[in-house]
């Protein structure tokens, strides 16, 4: 026993000295951060004004203040203030802080020489929750020289809240990130970091995040590549509908006027903020679903708008980035949410029972399909996947296809052929069906047997993350090595490759679209598909997502459908 004390003992004191204290002066002044290995990592940097007071729901500016003394960056910043995804009482657990725009630096070099490619992680959570310091790129920065960053933008009713009009065009976290390119653009050189080979990349929000740059002003000349994972602008949960009548309501909900919107912000900005988050609840009326109430917005007035037109409008009139860029889905996309569903099994069977009434909130057309219709457009869709079927256990997998499709498949498929059609860049598919150990979906549900590879599932195995405690298999090594190239080869290469196989782009010309099929790390094909998740039967339903580009009669009653 005392042997083995000592074991640990010995551990810590040889884990601490492995760690050096190192100092950059930045801008504002110097910070300290770390060295571990060849890695070094500075931590907690406030890079934008404090989104505080009066500054609540405002755009904000760089981080201008001055220091003389070191600061310490060896700690990660409070997470931007959130309603917790595990607390679905109306009393939601709070979390988080207003003052929480930071950015986190991980680099191999501080040689302002090296001009060492950047990576921009933007972290997922529907729009909702999430943080920087939840995905640290150490894994990938050991196989490969680079400059990581990872950043908190404000989330939920803090960073999309809108009034529809000037008061709060919205948006505020999309802009967020944009300050923080901003930032990156004038400081990532002190970390070795070139400023002109800035690659975006994100998971799921982070994904779409990353397209919606594309189409931003405000983005020009900040990044050169961008990589959406498991998410894009055309996911039906990006848009936020109905957010004027949010506000009000939660307005209502906290006291304060709603006829004229100035005096109603102003009287919100005096709220405690945690009752502002939390009045989220009042528009998820089953479990943490619709999981994205408050969302992106086409700003109608405003003088710095982030998003002036819809994106597929956009796409389609070629008003994109000129910036090649890559996105990717997994083949079980919807294990999030459904991995939410399956633990207790009651929620199974409640879902069962109410589905005409829960489908249109959990799939994102509540506020895009005519009340009369919402009943009809739920039983087509269900007898399309489950025919008879009960939602049970057994046909969670099909369950499963009905969230992969609409909540994601389908847009990244719509996205990536557009792009192909109307964009000069190249647009690369890339398709993961690499299962994974554990993924976001195992902790909602850690036993149950799910199948396939889940939405985030290869993210959890290239960052190192709290989500996930198990270490990597060999295989899932080699996935990580196999990223670290890749992510290098993308931001340095005119055609980035996985392993030796050479992606080919998408040419919109050709009805079926080249796709890098990762089945395994030693299986890797180049493949071809017409799309993913049945874009023809969602684009043929009556959702207003679509109805400027898709033609939409009534909808008919399944037993009308004779394709069904």
């Amino acid at each position: 026993m005392h042997f083995g004390r000592g074991v640990i003992f010995l551990v810590i004191v040889v884990a601490i000295q492995a760690q050096e204290e190192v100092i950059v002066k930045i801008s504002n002044g110097p910070i300290r951060g770390v060295q571990s290995g060849k890695i070094f990592s500075f931590k907690g940097i406030p890079y934008a004004e404090p989104p505080v007071g009066e500054k609540r729901f405002e755009p904000v500016e760089i981080n201008r203040e001055k220091w003389s003394e070191v600061r310490d960056a060896t700690e990660y910043g409070s997470m931007c203030i959130q309603m917790s995804h595990f607390t679905y009482a109306d009393d939601a657990k709070i979390q988080g802080d207003e003052d929480c725009l930071t950015i986190n630096i991980f680099t191999t070099s501080l040689d302002i020489g090296k001009r060492l490619p950047v990576f921009v992680f933007i972290h997922g959570g529907a729009f909702m929750f999430g943080e920087g310091a939840l995905f640290e790129p150490v894994r990938l920065l050991e196989e490969q020289d680079a400059v990581f960053a990872t950043i908190n933008y404000r989330v939920g009713a803090m960073g999309f809240l809108s009034t529809e009009d000037e008061v709060v065009p919205g948006n505020m976290g999309l802009k967020d990130q944009v300050i923080a390119l901003k930032w990156i653009k004038e400081n990532i050189h002190l970390f070795g970091g070139d400023p002109t080979s800035v690659t975006l990349t994100g998971l799921s929000a982070g994904g779409a995040s990353v397209h919606l740059h594309y189409f931003s002003q405000q983005s020009t000349g900040l990044f050169h590549r961008g990589f959406s994972q498991s998410g894009c602008a055309l996911n039906p949960w990006v848009l936020a509908e109905n957010s004027k009548s949010k506000v009000t309501t939660i307005a209502v909900k906290l006291g304060c006027p709603v006829r004229d919107n100035t005096k109603m912000i102003q009287c919100l900005k005096s709220k405690p903020a945690d009752k502002v988050v939390q009045g989220a609840r009042l528009f998820m009326p089953w479990l943490y679903n619709p999981f994205s109430p408050f969302g992106v917005v086409i700003e109608k007035k405003g003088s710095r708008p982030f998003l002036t037109e819809h994106p597929e409008d956009l796409m389609r009139t070629g008003k994109v980035a000129q910036l090649p860029w890559i996105v990717s889905l997994t083949d079980s996309e919807g294990l999030y949410p459904v991995g939410d569903f399956v633990n207790p099994p009651s929620k199974l069977e409640e879902l069962n029972e109410k589905w005409n009434e829960l489908a249109p909130a959990l799939l994102d057309f509540q506020g895009t399909v005519a009340e009369k219709d919402q009943e009809t457009v739920a039983q087509i869709v269900r007898q399309f996947y489950l025919k008879k079927e009960e939602i049970n256990e057994d046909t969670v997998p099909k369950l499963t296809n009905i969230f992969s499709d609409r909540l994601f498949d389908s847009g990244i498929s719509l996205s990536a052929r557009i792009h192909g059609q109307k964009i000069q860049s190249p647009v690369y598919l890339v398709y993961y069906t690499y299962q994974a150990i554990y993924g976001v979906h195992h902790a909602f549900a850690p036993e149950f047997e799910f199948k396939g590879a889940g939405h985030g599932d290869e993210v959890l195995i290239m960052y190192k993350t709290p989500i996930r405690a198990e270490p990597l298999t060999v295989d899932e090594e080699e996935i990580v090595k196999l990223y670290a190239d890749f992510l290098i080869s993308f931001a340095t290469e005119e055609r980035p490759k996985m392993g030796k196989v050479s992606l080919i782009p998408v040419d919109g010309k050709e009805i079926h679209m080249p796709v890098l099929h990762i089945k395994n790390p030693k299986n890797i094909t180049i493949e071809r598909t017409i799309g993913f998740g049945n874009e023809k039967f969602w684009y043929s339903l009556p959702i207003a997502e679509y109805t400027k580009w898709n033609a939409h009669n009534a909808p008919k009653k399944p037993s009308q459908r004779t394709e069904l």
